[in-house]
């Protein structure tokens, strides 16, 4: 009388002696549950189908697109990247391609250490863990020990105090540019200002990131002369970069000077050279280092821009850069399997894409079924920081970043940069 176990056993006997009686109730029953176990999985696989569009199509928890006129500034990064709520998040570049045979394809470059934790990326999409074919387009530490990053700067500084001065009275108009890079990787151009050629010395300051709201760490990844050149033949010219000094405020004193750029040994330079009938290209032929101080040796060229219309004869633009080298003669890349249908390349596979006017070359690591936002004809993901160092070593300007993905915890960002719109995957799956 103290047990339970004969409730069920003397039910189930009552039920087989009436069986015409129990069977409709009982077949009711079944069917009821099978109907409702049926819609909950459903009800389950169509929610997952919704979250899964939802994140291919906006690669994270939200999405800012940028007004390619309005990219964000060096001083601006953290005002989006540290706003309430948001947790992690990533650079992203996106441009089209054209390839040899026409065939018009994505590519895609972020920073693949932040997108680990930040990218909506299905496993079964890239034939494992999201991190390991992250891993394979990622810097590698000997990359991240050595020089390529550039030379640090310490602090988080607002303003940058450079001393530097131009050797070479046939350089006319000499305007100096220092190239600063984030933690992210980005690379930003910044007008120092107008250098005298006679060599004497000039002290610029150069604004980097009022409030600092800069993305810190920051690097001194490179320097950029622009000036007239000469008409005629002239004599070698000198850039010398005395000193470097940061200030923690927009009004504040500077301190002690710290190393402009890595190892001559280490530095790579380009030039450019106006249209026009250029009879000897500028060339830079000695960089050397010395304490914290950057020494540039160039010959800075001479041509002219013939007459035209009447218009006179005019002296050419001209341009020396230094910068640290290639990481790499190839970028390691993640291709598409629609890339690879569409273009007839392999895993293995290495060949140029024009990136702006410049010619990449690429190498295939890893072929994929898919990657979050890439449809049509599929695509190609790299590294946006080894892209842009690539870039930088050939003399081409920095790429702008195109969008911004965040992890959030909450509500999304309210405030937005001018001209950016938001793609928030909850409301998108909401919709679905």
């Amino acid at each position: 009388s103290r047990g339970r176990d004969m409730t069920a056993a003397v039910a189930a006997w009552q039920i087989s002696r009436r069986p015409l009686r129990q069977a409709g109730p009982v077949l009711l029953a079944v069917l009821a549950v099978a109907t409702s176990v049926l819609a909950v999985a459903q009800w389950s696989s169509w929610q997952r189908s919704a979250q899964d569009q939802a994140s291919f199509a906006a690669g994270a928890d939200e999405r800012v697109d940028l007004s390619p006129q309005a990219p964000l500034s060096l001083g601006q990064v953290a005002t989006l990247t540290e706003a309430r709520g948001v947790t992690g998040s990533t650079p992203v570049i996106r441009s089209s391609v054209m390839m040899s045979n026409s065939a018009s394809v994505t590519l895609l470059a972020l920073n693949t250490r932040h997108a680990v934790s930040v990218a909506a990326i299905r496993p079964d999409l890239v034939g494992g863990s999201p991190g390991a074919l992250l891993d394979r387009l990622s810097p590698t530490a000997d990359h991240e020990a050595a020089s390529f990053l550039g030379a640090p700067v310490p602090g988080r500084p607002a303003r940058l105090e450079i001393t530097a001065s131009v050797h070479g009275k046939s350089v006319g108009q000499p305007v100096l540019f220092v190239e600063v890079t984030d933690a992210f990787g980005i690379p930003y151009q910044l007008q120092a200002g107008l250098l005298r050629s006679n060599g004497a010395a000039t002290t610029l300051v150069v604004p980097v990131a009022p409030g600092s709201k800069a993305a810190y760490p920051l690097h001194i990844t490179g320097f950029s002369l622009q000036y007239v050149m000469p008409t005629t033949q002239t004599p070698g010219a000198t850039l010398s970069i005395e000193s470097v000094r940061g200030s923690a405020s927009m009004t504040g004193g500077f301190g002690v000077p710290f190393a402009a750029a890595t190892a001559a040994s280490h530095l790579a330079s380009s030039t450019t050279a106006g249209s026009g009938q250029v009879t000897a290209q500028p060339s830079v032929t000695k960089t050397t280092t010395r304490g914290t101080s950057l020494t540039v040796s160039f010959q800075p060229g001479y041509g002219i821009s013939p007459s035209q219309f009447g218009t006179p004869a005019s002296p050419l633009p001209a341009s020396i850069s230094v910068a640290p080298p290639r990481p790499a003669p190839t970028l390691p890349a993640a291709v598409t399997s629609a890339f690879t249908a569409a273009t007839g390349q392999r895993r293995g596979s290495t060949f140029p894409i024009q990136v702006g006017n410049t010619s990449v070359r690429v190498t295939i690591v890893s072929v994929i079924a898919g990657f979050p936002t890439i449809s049509g004809s599929g695509g190609i993901v790299v590294d946006q920081g080894l892209l842009q160092q690539t870039l930088a070593a050939d003399g081409a300007p920095p790429v702008p970043v195109t969008e911004w993905w965040l992890r959030t915890a909450g509500a999304a960002p309210t405030r937005l940069p001018g001209g950016a719109t938001l793609t928030d995957r909850a409301s998108l799956a909401a919709s679905l």
